[in-house]
C-alpha cells in the first residue's frame, strides 16, 4: 500500500470515528467504535494511552495518523525480518524448512540444539503434516518462541 492510499484510508477511518466532526476522537467515540468491531469498551483506555500522545484526553488526526503509521511500519519491519530469516534457514530454497535446516540454523547461530527439540517444534507447528514448516507455519513458530 502506498503512502497516498494509507493516508486516504486513515482519513476515512478517522472521519467515521469522529462522529461530531470536531477533528478529535474522544474516549466515547473510540469506545463505541471498538464495540462495533467486537472489542470491549474498557479497552478504550489502552487505545487512549497509545494514541493520545499529548495527554489532552482526546486523539487529534495528527496523533491518529502518526501512531497508526508507526505501528504499520513496525509490523512491516518485523515481517521483513522474519521473511529474511526464513530465507536464510531454507537453504535448499524449497519454500519449506526441514528439521535438518532448522537444526543447522540453530547450531550455527546458537551453538547447540537438541535434535528431538527441533523435531518437536516442527511437529507442533506443521499443520499440513509434511514434516516441514511452510512460511505461514514458520510465522506461528516464530511468534510463539521469539
Amino acid at each position: 500500500m502506498d503512502s497516498f492510499d494509507m493516508d486516504k484510508q486513515l482519513e476515512d477511518a478517522f472521519r467515521k470515528i469522529d462522529r461530531n466532526g470536531d477533528g478529535f476522537l474522544t474516549p466515547d467515540e473510540i469506545g463505541e467504535c471498538l464495540e462495533k468491531f467486537g472489542f470491549r469498551k474498557d479497552q478504550t483506555d489502552d487505545f487512549m494511552t497509545l494514541y493520545d500522545t499529548d495527554n489532552d484526553g482526546r486523539v487529534s488526526k495528527e496523533e491518529f495518523f502518526k501512531v497508526t503509521k508507526k505501528r504499520v511500519s513496525d509490523k512491516d519491519s518485523t515481517c521483513a525480518m522474519l521473511r529474511n530469516t526464513f530465507k536464510v534457514i531454507d537453504q535448499d530454497h524449497s519454500g519449506k524448512i526441514s528439521a535438518e535446516e532448522l537444526r543447522k540454523f540453530f547450531s550455527s547461530s546458537m551453538g547447540i540444539v537438541v535434535p528431538k527439540t527441533v523435531e518437536q517444534w516442527i511437529e507442533d507447528h506443521d499443520k499440513d503434516g509434511d514434516k516441514e514448516l511452510s512460511y505461514e507455519e514458520f510465522l506461528d513458530f516464530a511468534y510463539e518462541y521469539l
